[in-house]
């Protein structure tokens, strides 16, 4: 990715046009960005470092030549740099995943259909052997019911 890509990125993640000094919200740059102040570090005392004492008025703010610059400084910084590329990198990670989880819904599907077909085609044979089974049944449900009665016939005789 070119540094310019970045910067644009950068710029569009943070709300920030590029263009006629207008945010994408639609403000004005100046009623978008607070005044940009620069801070001066303070000694022990409080006072501010640079002769500048705590009391004194705050720096006027940057014009708008000097705000810009402020924000590709920051766009330069390395860090943020790093931290877009590792968030392209997650973006591309989570079209993996997407396209890995779509591909398993799609192994899945036919995994189902064709259990589906298994057991219809098990359902059907067991019918099969079903209806055989009853057409075979009444030649011989006749003799196995009579050699049943028979025994029990015989078995009553023979405890009499």
């Amino acid at each position: 990715m070119k540094p310019s890509q970045s910067a644009f990125r950068l710029l569009t993640a943070l709300g920030i046009a590029a263009t006629a000094g207008v945010p994408f919200n639609g403000a004005p740059a100046a009623e978008a960005l607070p005044p940009i102040v620069q801070s001066r570090p303070i000694d022990a005392n409080g006072a501010a470092a640079g002769g500048t004492q705590a009391g004194a008025p705050a720096a006027a703010p940057l014009t708008l030549d000097q705000r810009v610059a402020k924000i590709e400084r920051l766009i330069d910084s390395q860090t943020l740099l790093d931290m877009l590329q590792r968030l392209d990198a997650l973006q591309q990670e989570v079209q993996q995943l997407r396209g890995m989880v779509e591909e398993q819904g799609h192994t899945m599907e036919g995994v189902t259909q064709r259990q589906r077909e298994l057991y219809l085609d098990i359902d059907r044979r067991m019918r099969q052997l079903e209806v055989a089974a009853q057409g075979q049944a009444p030649a011989g449900a006749n003799t196995a019911a009579g050699s049943v009665a028979g025994a029990a016939g015989s078995a009553a005789g023979s405890v009499a």
